[in-house]
């Protein structure tokens, strides 16, 4: 966004500190270390409620999580089961750093690390690898490759479609950190340059004008956020399911 308005506070700073390369790292290591500290404030006020049942009265970051939470749990058990909800914790995690990382685009003099691809692949990266390997501890190694060579049962057909369908699950996963990255990198880009776009031809205007192209920033912030987590859900959920995985997969 910034980049329309030819101002980058977090370039300007790492040009000066010759990171200039280091700009999206940075920026990240920022918006974690401002998560941690929220989640920090918002577990104190947990414990310091009388009754962690009830939420509190006023706005707090306690709330906020809980919110989001609530959220994600409901989400989850539609998508892939109470019997999954072991994973939730990642899922959250990556929801909310996203969720972070995507409205730190709008804010004026800064740009979003999704607004680049490296950063968005190192996030697909990681949940393609740990989607992998709870699949593999949930079934076992060869339970897990057997879901890769198609729901053929008869014995000799099994060996004559099983290069096939191997050679198709591997290109349909192989693609997926790929997809995973070009739509949150597309929509991100697109969604900042718009805005900032709108904002220059409405500065100066009534300020309600520019106010409604930052509800629409902030609109599509959350959707892609969201839409990473619920794909997210549904690779874990194929992963780790007992036998209904290629059905739903081709479904999907």
């Amino acid at each position: 966004m910034s980049a329309g308005h030819g101002f980058n506070f977090v370039q300007n700073v790492a040009d000066t500190l010759h990171l200039g390369e280091f700009e999206n790292a940075i920026t990240a290591i920022a918006v974690t270390g401002l998560l941690v500290l929220a989640a920090t404030v918002a577990a104190g006020q947990l414990k310091r409620s009388p009754n962690a049942l009830i939420p509190e009265s006023t706005l707090t970051l306690r709330n906020f999580f809980e919110l989001i939470i609530s959220m994600i749990v409901k989400l989850g058990d539609q998508v892939m089961g109470k019997e999954n909800r072991r994973f939730l914790p990642f899922i959250a995690s990556i929801f909310v750093f996203l969720l972070a990382m995507n409205f730190v685009g709008l804010i004026p003099g800064m740009s979003s690390p999704t607004d680049h691809p490296g950063m968005n692949f190192g996030l697909a990266l990681i949940v393609f690898l740990s989607y992998h390997v709870w699949g593999i501890r949930e079934l076992g190694f060869g339970k897990y490759m057997k879901h890769f060579c198609g729901p053929v049962d008869v014995h000799w057909a099994f060996w004559i479609a099983a290069p096939f369908f191997l050679a198709l699950e591997a290109f349909s996963h192989g693609v997926r950190p790929l997809t995973l990255t070009v739509r949150l990198f597309g929509n991100m880009t697109a969604d900042h340059a718009v805005l900032t776009a709108f904002t220059d031809l409405t500065r100066g205007a009534w300020v309600p004008v520019p106010v409604i192209f930052y509800m629409f920033g902030a609109l599509v912030c959350f959707i892609q956020a969201f839409v990473f987590t619920v794909l997210t859900m549904v690779y874990i959920r194929l992963a780790v399911s007992h036998g209904e995985g290629h059905a739903e997969e081709a479904h999907h």
